[in-house]
């Protein structure tokens, strides 16, 4: 994914040894060549490349208002923050 503001982008991992879980989920927020934002999301195993969800909103201020709930949501399952 490319470099984009950090304000804009939560990078967050679980690692958790015992059950052997390494995993990724990195969100940050993309203007499109129409005008609206994309919420784009990767998410896999360390080491992996993973999968990439682009999902469009009307502008850049429900973009962040996503990337929001869905940060709350993956702190609750044991995901951390980590620097983009």
């Amino acid at each position: 994914m490319d470099s984009i503001p950090s304000a804009l982008c939560r990078d967050t991992g679980q690692h958790l040894p015992a059950s052997n879980e390494w995993r990724f989920y990195r969100m940050a927020v993309w203007p499109d060549l129409f005008g609206r934002a994309l919420l784009a999301r990767q998410w896999g195993r360390i080491g992996t490349q993973g999968r990439v969800r682009l999902d469009p909103h009307p502008d850049a201020g429900a973009a962040i208002n996503a990337l929001a709930l869905l940060a709350r949501a993956k702190r609750r399952r044991g995901y951390r923050d980590h620097p983009a």
